[in-house]
């Protein structure tokens, strides 16, 4: 049994003798007969920089809040070469964040631009409570 065969044998498929190579078939193209619906608004958080319900988004996984970015650059670190061929310090950052249905916000630790992983509030004092106890112990 060749493939051809194969295929129309198990059911699945399209009709292989009305194929035209390099051209979708009509049951194979997906069509939207209506626009998505609008979003609902979210309640922003109190440090939104937007605060405004992130009613443009198509969807509810893409309403975020995102709370100021704090950078430290990192003096010992190359400087970054951007596509425009100007530098650009290296730095570690951090804001609040969060999603439309997260439980709670979250602190992203990163480095330079997206980089990096989001933290619980508990996680990201923990985390910092080590960074300090590094600086006092072994500092100058």
């Amino acid at each position: 049994m060749n493939d051809t065969e194969k295929v129309r044998s198990t059911g699945y498929g399209h009709d292989l003798n009305n194929v035209q190579e390099g051209y979708p078939q009509p049951e194979a193209v997906m069509t939207c007969p209506s626009p998505s619906p609008a979003v609902e608004p979210i309640t922003c958080q109190s440090w939104c920089q937007d605060r405004d319900g992130h009613p443009r988004e198509k969807v509810r996984e893409d309403q975020w809040c995102f709370g100021a970015e704090h950078r430290v650059h990192l003096s010992t670190e190359p400087s970054v070469l951007m596509s425009d061929g100007k530098t650009a310090p290296t730095y570690l950052t951090t804001y609040l964040l969060r999603q439309a249905d997260d439980t709670a916000p979250r602190v992203f630790i990163g480095y330079d631009e997206g980089s990096g992983k989001p933290a619980t509030f508990d996680e990201a004092r923990r985390f910092a409570v080590e960074i300090l106890a590094q600086v006092d112990e072994h500092g100058t």
